[in-house]
């Protein structure tokens, strides 16, 4: 009662086959680029190009992805192999190997200008970025700050209040915080 043209998924309460659509299935591509150069526990190479894994000789692999790039199913000599994804550079198998490469840090692109003060001075704007994520197995560090300050006219300019004095009929202007202090009486 009363939900009568609404999203089920968004009513409290509501069952999860009511939840459950195929017209809402999402598909998505890989969250994580597997591609590039991997190194295996023995120290063979692999490359990895989308669904094919290749190496030395005739080796060659299709693997399938799933979960966002974070699974890899295989089956090679009639197993079946499954690999989870460590952070960004180590695949652990289900059969004791790890494939590793080197992931080099990458920082997020740096925020507007904003507030002002805080661990800048007080008359400049900061601005910051995080890591999107961190090297790994030998992979370049980040260099470079995380935080930025410029000098702003927006911060710590004087606020001009105008006050109007009924008594003398004279208009004042004081500053806040600071500044000049103008007074006119004529």
């Amino acid at each position: 009662h009363g939900h009568e043209g609404v999203d089920p998924s968004f009513v409290e309460g509501a069952s999860a086959s009511a939840m459950w659509s195929p017209r809402r299935r999402v598909t998505s591509t890989n969250v994580v680029n597997l591609d590039g150069k991997w190194y295996a526990t023995d120290g063979a190479e692999r490359d990895i190009h989308g669904n094919t894994v290749t190496g030395a000789g005739d080796f060659s692999l299709t693997i399938a992805i799933k979960q966002g790039g974070r699974r890899l199913e295989m089956t090679s000599d009639g197993k079946n192999y499954w690999a989870s994804l460590s952070g960004r550079g180590s695949l652990n198998w289900n059969d004791g190997e790890v494939w590793v490469r080197k992931v080099d840090c990458v920082f997020e692109d740096w925020t507007d200008f904003g507030a002002c003060g805080g661990p800048c001075k007080q008359n400049e704007q900061q601005r910051q970025r995080e890591y999107l994520y961190l090297q790994e197995n030998g992979g370049q560090p980040c260099v470079g700050a995380i935080l930025q300050c410029q000098e702003s006219i927006y911060c710590g300019a004087a606020v001009m209040v105008n006050i109007s004095n009924a008594t003398n009929d004279t208009n004042e202007t004081s500053v806040a915080e600071g500044g000049i202090e103008d007074s006119d009486n004529d």
